[in-house]
């Protein structure tokens, strides 16, 4: 389904009117069919009702409205993202080389986790890992970090 539209001019003028389209083939003939003829529309509206046909033609979309979208969790992520940012800004990941642990996270790894958690959110090395569930910080450094315990 799509947005087509045809243009006709009378008296000097313009118009452009709006009908809601689909494909379909026959033989090697791809023709046309008006599904609802709409008239004219305001270029918001014509933008809007695009937007519902590329809905309505994926199944992996939803149309919503945005009073019904509820936020269940949040989770710190602009401000771990622009440290993590600082971070490799300044290579401070070579400072952290000497006496690398055999862990499967490397030692630059904890060090930045352990840094980007005293600038934001000062706790006990303890509460670090309660303290990256409750962050984007996974998400950010892209790594998973479910072996980081206490």
């Amino acid at each position: 389904m799509h947005l087509s539209y045809s243009v006709s001019k009378y008296k000097g003028k313009t118009y452009k009117s709006y009908a809601v389209a689909e494909s379909y083939r026959i033989g090697e003939k791809v023709k046309k069919r008006t599904i609802w003829p709409i008239g004219k529309l305001s270029e918001v509206q014509a933008k809007q009702i695009q937007l519902i046909c590329k809905v309505m033609k994926d199944d992996s979309q939803i149309l919503a409205n945005l009073n019904d979208l509820v936020v269940k969790e949040t989770k710190a992520y602009l401000d771990i993202a622009l440290i993590d940012a600082i971070w490799q800004h300044w290579k401070l990941d070579a400072a952290f080389q000497i006496g690398v642990t055999e862990s499967c996270l490397s030692t630059p790894l904890i060090a930045k986790i352990l840094t980007i958690n005293r600038c934001l959110d000062p706790c006990s090395h303890y509460s670090v890992p309660k303290w990256v569930k409750s962050t984007a910080i996974a998400d950010v450094l892209k790594i998973d970090l479910s072996a980081l315990n206490d």
